[in-house]
């Protein structure tokens, strides 16, 4: 779905809302934003205070942190559009979507990398290291199948999934060639798509900024 599309769609969400200014000191703001027939449907609430804007409610929470004043970072209107990009990298928040077969395959081609830094000689300090430790007649492509070999034990029985696939490579710790890494190369997966939850608060946020402004003018 389409930046546009989510637009569409959230002010179909919130045609019949309205805001509630519950607390209103300085920087210190805490937003209700609701369907006025009372239905908690896709409820939810702004809240800031120095250097932090929080939302939460129905459709998932996030935190965000920039400027003194939150409002002035988001301070578009509807029509003004939303910087999802911009905004995703001030979110304290993981928001993107990451499938398990994405990860599965980025940790394939890593593998794949390895093994061919290791064929071209290029860990060989760990290489004569192990050789001379282990006491064998290892041969390069020995040692590149044992590598490849620790890399497919560690991850054979981790939960890819969206929410622990961090976790599993972070843990990897290879015996084998020292400060061997797969966290390093997290930005590989760092194009996936932003999760529409998160789209869909992004307008939330801009919306209650703008009813809050006719509040206040009409103060």
């Amino acid at each position: 779905m389409s930046y546009e599309e989510m637009q569409d769609r959230f002010i179909r969400d919130v045609e019949n809302f309205e805001l509630t200014v519950e607390h209103d000191e300085g920087v210190f703001r805490h937003l209700k934003c609701r369907n006025k027939n009372g239905s908690s449907n896709q409820f939810f609430t702004v809240t800031t205070y120095p250097n932090h804007l929080a939302i939460n409610g129905d459709m998932g929470s996030n935190s965000f942190s920039r400027v003194f004043d939150m409002f002035e970072f988001f301070n578009n209107k509807i029509s003004d559009g939303i910087n999802v990009g911009y905004w995703h990298e001030k979110c304290l928040n993981e928001n993107r979507v990451h499938s398990q077969d994405r990860v599965e395959a980025f940790i394939e081609n890593r593998k794949k990398q390895i093994e061919q830094d290791v064929l071209n000689l290029e860990y060989e300090e760990s290489f004569t290291k192990y050789k001379e430790q282990s006491g064998d007649h290892t041969t390069i492509e020995d040692f590149a199948g044992y590598v490849v070999e620790e890399i497919e034990a560690h991850f054979e029985c981790k939960d890819l999934d969206e929410y622990r696939f961090i976790t599993a490579l972070e843990d990897y710790d290879s015996d084998l060639i020292e400060g061997l890494s797969f966290s390093d190369d997290l930005e590989d997966l760092s194009s996936e798509k932003i999760k529409p939850r998160f789209i869909w608060q992004c307008w939330a946020i801009v919306w209650a900024i703008e009813q809050y402004r006719i509040y206040e003018a009409k103060k």
